[in-house]
Formats: C-alpha cells, structure tokens, sequence
C-alpha cells in the first residue's frame, strides 16, 4: 500500500511539473523559498493564504519521500540529499507554492583556500582547501574571476595568464552556501634589459628633423611598457611615442627606462646645422670715408643653418673688425668678404675708402637761434657745423669775455653759461685749418 502511494505521490509531481510554465500566484507560498536542515532536524513550515481561502484543501507533494517528511506543518529531514516540497489547491491545481530542501549530515562552519598570493605571468601553483570540522568533505567547486587573469582548473591547479588582480574562489559541493575567496596578484616577470631601435632618422640630425624611436623590454614576459626622456630638451625633444625633435645643435642623450624601473638604455644624439644654401649682406648705400663705420648684416639660408658668419678683407691694414663692425682707417678700396660659418657660402662687395676731406667752411649758432639772454642763464646748446659732411670735426671754442659768459663741454658739444650783464663774443675755429672760423656776440641782460 506504501508503494502505491509513492507512485502516486510522484506521478502528481510530474503532472506538476509539466504545469511548470503557469505562472505561480505570489499571494500562496511557503514561508521560506529555501530550506537547510540537519538529518533528523525538524522545523515547522507554514504555508501563507493570501487571499486563498483557509478552507480550500491543500495537497502537499514530496519530492523525494526518503528524505523528508511533511505533517502538520512540520518538516522533518529524514536522509542526506535535496529535494523539493510542493503545496497546491485541490480545486485549483495551478495555484501552487514549492520549497527547495537541502538535508546534510553536519554544518559546514569555515572554507579556506591555501595558495600563494602572487604568481608571475605563466606559473602555476595548486590551491588547495581546509574544512571545519575536519571531517566534512573539503571537495570544492574552483573559479576565477577573471580568466583572462589567471585560471584554475578543477583540482584547483591556477595558471597565471597576464598580469592583473584576480579572485579565486572555491564553492564546497558539501554547502554550496559556503565560498571561500583568495585573491591572487598576477605579476610580470622583473625586466632583465632594454633596447632602443632606430625605426625612421637617424642619431645624427640636422636641426627641425625628426627620428622615431622604439624600444623593446626583454625578457617577453616582462612588463613592455617604459618611458622616454631626454638629458636637455633644449637640444633635442622626445614625446611619449619615441618621436624625437632635434630642437638646436648639440648633443643630447635618449633614456629608456622599463616600466618597473630596473633597466634602462641611452642613446647619444646629435643635432648640427643645416648646410648653408645662400647668404644676403646688406650693401654700402653712401659714400665711405675714413673713420666711417659699417655693420655688416647677412641673412643666411635655410633658416635651420647657423646663422653666424664670418667676415675678412684683402686689405687689413685699411680696416678694422669688431664683431660685425667694419671701421674703415685708410683711404683706398678693400674687398669684403662675408662667408657662412660654415664656409659652404659667400658674399663680396668692393668697397672704395675715401680720404678725409678737408673742411672748407664753419658755422656757429646757438641752438635756439637767439643770441639775447639773462644773465645767470645755463646750458644755452651751441650748434657747431664743420662742412663738407665727412670732414674732421675738430674745433677750438673761445669766449671774449668769461666775465659775461662762459662755454663748456657736455656731451659732445657745448652750451653757454651767462654770467654777467654785457657782451661777449663766441669764436670757433677749425684745428685743420685756422683761417676757418666763425663768431656770434652774445648779449646778457641784466634781471630786473
């Protein structure tokens, strides 16, 4: 008679399950969704209404009769194993509730995963577990969380794939509720050596070029990312793709450090000037005389050449040089010549040197034009002009009367100082040739 009712009981349960895809009224349940229970543990399970009526007849269906026992709302776990009880409405079969049952002989109190807490990129390390109490089965279930990382297989053998964070985590087959979780540091091998190839350029460049650089970090599974700097970015720039800038002449190093700063390689860089293609001097646009200056002023091409440049002359003995500057002491004609400084190219001009003329007239007049004055009147500018233009500009000045007014030097000329009510006349006279000269009077008044 029991047998026929177990067959009962179970061909109820698959007819039940075949129902499976009505959706189940959420007002009729059972109080839990989940069961653990002890073998031999008892509990009391209730179902809940709603708003079923009380009165309805309930038909309780076990899943598994050998491992519980259902009567009068309690629970009792008879074996170890899982199962499901479910309850429905006499009349109303589709209104149903259901409860998963888990029975285990002893609770799982703790889970521990034994292993390393790093490993480097293609090591592997078996994990293994610990259990309490002792004597429960330590059997797990492994995974990783990201198997990109490392993964673990299912005698808990981990193989670190590339570097990163990772957690691994055993689930006991003895209490799926229990997870115990390990995290694991995935590390890149320690970099041994650093080399930089030349992709495009070279290590010899002229100013503005450029060159790609690439570097490689050995041994493979070590960490390939690194750095670039360079020793001056005044002469040469490197950004973070390995393009270099040659900036201005000299000579630089590029660094290569690996990620984890262990190794590091250089590499000596060389930036010159362009060669010169062309140079432009201003030209002479007067007259030159002796004691005339000229500054030389050139234009050398392309612009990434050195723009200095040297001048020389066939004639030292009628100039002088300083700098840029070309002090013309001699008559006669000079050729100047103004090169590169690289000597790839050049520039002459003929320049003929005129001798100092002599004076042939002289002028004098105050700066004002005025020749009346207050006396006790100051720095009264004298104008004193020497013709022609390029003759020597040497005078003698006098005063008739100190008395009445004074001349001094400021400057590179004169003024007047009244002194005194009265008359005096002011003189000037060529040291080149004294039969030149020329006067103003100059009259002071007295304040009243």
């Amino acid at each position: 008679m029991k047998k026929k009712i177990c067959f009962l009981l179970i061909l109820l349960a698959a007819t039940l399950t075949g129902c499976a895809s009505t959706k189940t009224q959420d007002v009729f349940r059972f109080e839990a969704h989940e069961v653990n229970l002890i073998v031999g543990e008892e509990m009391n399970l209730k179902i809940i209404f709603g708003s079923v009526n009380k009165n309805e007849e309930i038909v309780y269906v076990i899943g598994d009769s050998d491992l519980i026992k259902y009567e009068d709302e309690k629970l009792t776990a008879l074996a170890v194993g899982t199962t499901k009880l479910t309850a429905y409405v006499k009349d109303s079969p589709l209104t149903r509730a259901s409860v998963n049952i888990t029975i285990s002989n002893k609770t799982l109190s703790s889970l521990k995963i034994n292993g390393v807490d790093t490993l480097l990129i293609g090591e592997t390390k078996v994990f293994t577990t610990e259990v309490t109490p002792s004597d429960i089965s330590s059997n797990v279930t492994w995974k990783s969380s990201n198997v990109k990382v490392a993964t673990v297989d299912a005698s808990g053998k981990v193989s670190a794939i590339k570097a990163g964070n990772v957690v691994i985590s055993a689930t006991s087959k003895y209490d799926s509720t229990i997870v115990a979780k390990k995290a694991l540091e995935v590390k890149y091998h320690d970099a041994t050596s650093i080399d930089i190839t030349i992709v495009s350029g070279g290590i010899n460049l002229t100013i503005g070029a450029t060159a790609q650089l690439k570097a490689t970090v050995s041994p493979i599974l070590a960490n390939p990312e690194y750095t670039w700097a360079t020793s001056d970015a005044k002469i040469v720039t490197i950004d973070e793709t390995g393009k270099i800038t040659a900036v201005a002449a000299g000579s630089a190093k590029i660094v290569a450090t690996s990620a984890d700063n262990l190794v590091q390689k250089e590499i000596d860089i060389t930036v010159v000037w362009a060669d010169a293609t062309k140079i432009t001097v201003n030209s002479v646009t007067t007259d030159i005389y002796v004691n005339d200056t000229f500054k030389v002023e050139a234009t050398v091409e392309p612009a990434n050449a050195n723009p200095d440049f040297i001048i020389s002359v066939d004639k030292e003995d009628l100039v002088q040089i300083n700098n840029d500057v070309i002090t013309f002491v001699a008559a006669g004609t000079v050729e100047v010549t103004v090169k590169s400084a690289d000597g790839k190219v050049e520039q002459k001009m003929s320049i003929v040197i005129n001798p100092i003329p002599d004076p042939t007239g002289i002028e004098l007049k105050t700066e004002d034009g005025e020749t009346t004055y207050d006396e006790k009147q100051s720095n009264i500018a004298l104008v004193i002009t020497i013709s022609p233009e390029h003759a020597l500009q040497e005078y003698d000045i006098t005063t008739s009367d100190e008395t009445v007014a004074t001349v001094t030097a400021k400057g590179n000329g004169y003024v007047l100082n009244t002194k005194n009510p009265g008359t005096v006349t002011i003189t000037v006279t060529s040291k080149v040739n004294p039969t030149l000269n020329a006067s103003i009077v100059i009259t002071v008044n007295a304040i009243e």
